[in-house]
């Protein structure tokens, strides 16, 4: 098998366990057994279970900072609705798609291991910042109001959606035609930021 297959191959069982057991309760031996690889094969790629866990949140992170520069890119943000709609559904649909590793970044918080946290901290600094320069565009475009606490405001929408995303396509995945991405944005949009509005 090619290096590059074998690579995604232990990443893979390891998001798989990762996931079910959590950190901890997750060993080489066990990744080795759901890989199917010997443990030489393992330390080729990574020199431990740590750098293999840092390994799999570098790379699904930066892959999603690139989405999100590409949603502010293709999306007019003074179409508020539209707006919205389009960032909740690609940020979710991204995060849907790879469910595991949405498991861990959610599951997983601050203080857990002083390796981690930079990259939990950077995944919720991220959705803190999409918010917070939501509200920003909105208040310089004049579509919020001027006396909009900018920071409580991203902070109450940042850990709402952090929540949601946990609620419904983790915990309750089952429950998803009943809570599809547009119900889910329409809803928070007018529930909540059709208030911030002037």
């Amino acid at each position: 098998m090619k290096g590059d297959l074998r690579k995604k191959q232990i990443i893979d069982s390891a998001k798989k366990l990762f996931s079910q057991r959590g950190y901890y309760e997750t060993h080489v031996e066990s990744i080795l057994r759901e890989a199917k690889i010997g443990k030489g094969t393992f330390y080729l790629y990574f020199k431990n279970k740590e750098d293999l866990f840092i390994t799999i949140l570098d790379e699904f992170l930066a892959a999603w900072e690139e989405d999100l520069k590409r949603i502010r890119e293709e999306e007019n943000p003074l179409d508020l609705r539209k707006f919205y709609r389009a960032v909740l559904k690609r940020s979710f649909g991204y995060f849907m798609q790879d469910l595991p590793i949405s498991n861990i970044l959610l599951r997983v918080g601050p203080g857990t291991n002083d390796t981690f946290e930079p990259f939990i901290e950077r995944f919720e600094n991220q959705v803190l910042t999409i918010c917070m320069d939501y509200l920003k565009q909105g208040i310089e475009a004049g579509l919020f109001r001027e006396d909009l606490d900018v920071d409580l405001v991203g902070n109450v929408l940042a850990g709402g959606h952090m929540r949601i995303f946990f609620y419904y396509f983790i915990l309750h995945k089952g429950n998803r035609r009943k809570r599809n991405l547009d119900y889910i944005a329409d809803n928070v949009y007018d529930m909540f930021i059709s208030n911030l509005r002037q």
